[in-house]
């Protein structure tokens, strides 16, 4: 069975319960267990990428690690239950609180429990990983986005206290192109490279040119939620406050009497 596509057809049909949510449950009714009842004896740890990635494909959303710098795990009973990872990104998006923090800031770019983890996992999960993330690397500006293309509204930032920055912060304009059923997004333009581009018959020049040339239709990428978190003093985080580069806005709501918290 494939987990994805049926969680994609799920969400289609159901797309007030974000996409992710759609994956736990599946694996919900594939591999029932009971919710552990207490996060009682939990720990956040570091854990390899390997393991990692190998937990993130099964639960999260985008199915890939992708390029992280640093990953954290919820373990109970010597058993994973969560994943949080961290990775570097640069540009408009990292540019929250100016250049003076540019390399304190990092993005949380990845990440999921299990269907069976106890309740306010996540926000466990995050909040801790932050915090030995800030120790071990020295990163003080956390950001993260929720993507509406899921369903996504960041409930689970909204749980931990994060800032809600509002859609697109940080961004420029991103694109996907269309050819037939197959979607390609902006990410994969940039972060896949020329590898990625010669599977498509690309050879040199620029891309987005080649690609209209070629038949792709170029739509305009919608903005995805973005929030922020400081770690540090209250002098430290009272000056990263002020050096913020975006207004704080009031956290979105769902406007759906379907109620579901975003995994992570």
């Amino acid at each position: 069975m494939d987990i994805r596509k049926l969680a994609a057809k799920r969400h289609k049909a159901a797309p007030g319960i974000c996409y992710q949510r759609h994956i736990t449950d599946l694996y919900a009714e594939l591999e029932p267990r009971i919710r552990i009842a207490s996060l009682d004896g939990a720990t956040v740890e570091p854990i390899s990428r390997d393991m990692a990635s190998h937990f993130v494909t099964r639960y999260e959303w985008l199915g890939t690690l992708g390029r992280v710098t640093a990953s954290y795990g919820l373990m109970l009973g010597g058993e994973l239950l969560g994943v949080a990872a961290f990775g570097i990104m640069g540009g408009h998006a990292a540019n929250v609180c100016g250049a003076k923090y540019a390399r304190k800031t990092v993005c949380l770019q990845r990440g999921a429990c299990v269907h069976f983890a106890p309740r306010n996992s996540a926000t466990f999960l995050i909040s801790r990983a932050c915090k030995i993330a800030a120790r071990d690397f020295g990163w003080r500006i956390f950001f993260a986005y929720a993507d509406d293309r899921a369903s996504e509204l960041g409930t689970v930032y909204q749980a931990a206290n994060w800032l809600y920055l509002g859609m697109g912060a940080g961004y420029s304009r991103h694109y996907n192109y269309h050819k037939g059923t197959r979607t390609i997004t902006s990410y994969q333009i940039n972060h896949g490279g020329a590898k990625f581009m010669q599977t498509l018959g690309w050879k040199s020049g620029p891309k987005r040119p080649w690609l209209r040339a070629h038949g792709w239709k170029q739509t305009i990428e919608h903005g995805k939620h973005k929030y922020v978190h400081f770690e540090g003093t209250r002098a430290e985080q009272k000056a990263m406050r002020a050096a913020l580069r975006y207004e704080v806005l009031p956290y979105p709501k769902r406007i759906s009497e379907v109620t579901n918290a975003d995994a992570v």
